[in-house]
Parts: structure tokens; C-alpha cells; sequence
């Protein structure tokens, strides 16, 4: 996109690690993690201040941009992924990555979901009261999340042998009017 003459940026909610995304964040024109904000190891910023620096930048007003977004999304523990104000279904606290408590994980994984959809929704509001400009949006998840869904019991999404709930994933496109005409 560089060589396109785009200005680009990637903002993530996750900490930078030696994983292949923070190689290719390298090339963005400007990069943050903001969980570097803070040393602290309960810092946990949530992703509606991805959607802050993208108006940043899209306030900037370049021509042509690309805007990569790395959410922390539905990740555990769910319950810290989303404002208390935003827990819909309950209830959803105290919990533990074990099968009793499945209930509470499915409601604070449930509401992590609802959040999200809320930071998707600000951000098209947002991109769609951007005045003249094509603008677009593209939402992917890297894996889906297990909740002991099936007779192996497994939780999370990091099993050696992927399973149909960690494989399929959502993916919403979103395309301004001008943009589609």
C-alpha cells in the first residue's frame, strides 16, 4: 500500500511480540501498541481506543490511507474485554477457564461479542461521516474461540489440531455509498 502511495498505520491492542502481523506492522508509516502506554501488567486498554486513533488519522485528511486495526476482541478473559456497563448477559464475573463455571464464560464471551460489534458499528459510523472520500471497512477474525463446545472439551484456540469452532471465523465488509457507486 506504501508503494501505492497510501499513508499507512497500524494501531494494536495487543502486545507487540515476534509474531508474523508485528513484522508486516514494521512497514506501516505510523505504528502503536497501547499496551506499550503503560508498564503495568494490568493495563488493559480496550479496543474502543482503536477507533480514537483512527479518527486521528482520518481527520489528518491524507488522500489515500490504509488503517490496520489488531483488536483485542474476545480474547480471556472476556470479562476484561468490555466495559461493566456493557455486560448484557449475567451473569458474567467471576470466572475461570474451567468447565463449572461454563455458564458465566459463555455470558462474558457473549457480551465480548456485543462489544465488539459496538466498536465495528463506531467505527462505520465514523468512516461513513467522512465527507468526500471512498471509504471502506474490512472486519476478519484470526481464529475463533472454543468454550468447550464439543465432546473434547477444549477451551481457547491454541489446540495442535484446529477444530471447526477455531477455523470459522466472521468477516463483515462494509463499503461507504460512494465507495459502492
Amino acid at each position: 500500500f506504501k508503494e501505492a502511495w497510501f499513508k499507512t498505520a497500524f494501531f494494536s491492542n495487543q502486545a507487540q511480540t515476534e509474531a508474523l502481523i508485528d513484522k508486516f506492522a514494521l512497514e506501516a508509516d505510523e505504528i502503536e501498541y497501547l499496551k506499550d502506554r503503560s508498564n503495568d501488567i494490568n493495563f488493559n486498554p480496550l479496543d474502543s481506543e482503536l477507533v480514537k486513533l483512527t479518527q486521528q488519522i482520518v481527520n489528518e485528511g491524507a488522500n489515500k490511507q490504509l488503517i490496520v486495526l489488531h483488536t483485542y476482541g474476545s480474547h480471556y478473559n472476556y470479562a476484561s474485554r468490555y466495559p461493566k456497563d456493557m455486560a448484557y448477559f449475567k451473569p458474567d464475573y467471576p470466572v475461570a477457564p474451567q468447565k463449572e463455571f461454563l455458564p458465566k464464560l459463555r455470558n462474558a464471551y457473549d457480551n465480548s461479542i456485543r462489544y465488539t460489534d459496538k466498536v465495528l458499528y463506531d467505527l462505520i459510523t465514523m468512516l461513513d461521516g467522512v465527507e468526500n472520500a471512498h471509504t471502506s471497512l474490512l472486519y476478519v477474525s484470526d481464529h475463533g474461540e472454543e468454550l468447550f463446545d464439543d465432546d473434547r472439551e477444549v477451551i481457547f484456540h491454541s489446540s495442535t489440531m484446529p477444530s471447526y469452532y477455531q477455523v470459522h471465523v466472521p468477516m463483515i465488509v462494509w463499503l461507504s455509498q460512494s465507495y459502492r457507486e
